[in-house]
């Protein structure tokens, strides 16, 4: 009976103490999936409250909505009046994750800045000074392997268009001819390499 008794301890002891190690397991998984979900929240926060608030251009009738994943993405778009039309951006820094959502921020900092020094100016330009400062940023200081797409546009009252860079093509509706039709967007990922200027063409 004494040797059961101490067998039976035995497992009661070790019966507890794997039910003790579970728990704690259980507990620390919890305690990170909040901590996830946290991050994720403030971030996905962070990326939806750089977008512009009012998409308003005189002459220009504007619709977007960004719903954020649940994982951070990296999507963004911009919209930046100026006194004779406006700046159209549009991109997707590559992956997924805080990165990507960081890189995407970084991004849209600098297009805001670009084109608030030279809202008159080139598309192409404006693309060039970006990259090198998101290749700085991204590859140089932050150490991470980042690229992104980003189409530049600049809209004139006037009526007149000029964009470089790649992200989708551009698709335009010819209202006159009833039909729509599809324009490339040719350009290289910003980020990859410090100078863009030769691979990227202004249309």
């Amino acid at each position: 009976y004494d040797w059961m008794r101490e067998q039976l301890s035995v497992a009661l002891q070790g019966a507890r103490l794997v039910r003790r190690v579970a728990e704690e397991i259980a507990q620390r998984e919890q305690a990170e999936h909040w901590r996830r979900q946290q991050e994720l929240s403030l971030a996905a926060r962070m990326q939806t409250s750089i977008l512009p608030r009012e998409l308003r251009v005189p002459g220009l009738e504007l619709a977007a909505r960004m719903l954020p994943a649940l994982a951070v993405g990296g999507d963004g778009y911009d919209v930046r009046p100026f006194a004779r039309g406006c700046w159209l951006a549009i991109g997707d820094a590559s992956g997924r994750g805080l990165a990507r959502g960081l890189t995407m921020m970084l991004l849209e900092s600098r297009i805001a800045a670009v084109v608030a020094g030279a809202p008159e100016g080139s598309p192409k330009e404006a693309l060039q000074v970006i990259n090198g400062v998101l290749r700085d940023n991204v590859h140089e200081r932050l150490g991470y392997d980042e690229h992104a797409t980003l189409l530049l546009m600049r809209y004139e009252s006037s009526g007149r268009v000029a964009y470089a860079g790649a992200h989708e093509d551009i698709l335009i509706y010819r209202k006159r001819l009833g039909r729509a039709e599809r324009v490339e967007s040719i350009g290289v990922w910003l980020g990859i390499v410090p100078d863009v200027d030769d691979a990227t063409e202004l249309r």
